[in-house]
């Protein structure tokens, strides 16, 4: 069988369409037996999908809270008091005179 899939593309083309699975039940069934030796990975995935979902809440505030505060900042250092700068850079009260 495999000398003739080698020999003849049309031939293994007719048996690459009959293996195929059909319908929901035939793919999973295939899906399961892809992922019967790798058990471990599918863990880690579904568990790191659960911590995504766990955390979302949270990652959204922290995208939220940036959006609000990048702006904010930017506007401060374009727009905010120049007189301040130089007292905090210079070392203020304790330059010596």
């Amino acid at each position: 069988m495999a000398n003739a899939r080698q020999l003849s593309p049309a031939f293994d083309a007719e048996c690459r369409a009959a293996d195929r699975p059909v319908g929901f039940w035939q793919r999973a069934g295939f899906a399961f037996g892809w992922l019967r030796g790798r058990w471990p990975a599918l863990l880690f995935l579904a568990g790191a999908g659960w911590l995504f979902v766990l955390i979302a809440p949270f990652l959204g505030l922290i995208v939220k809270g940036l959006a609000f505060l990048v702006p904010l900042w930017l506007l401060t250092r374009l727009f905010g008091s120049r007189q301040s700068r130089g007292y905090y850079t210079r070392g203020g009260a304790y330059r010596i005179r």
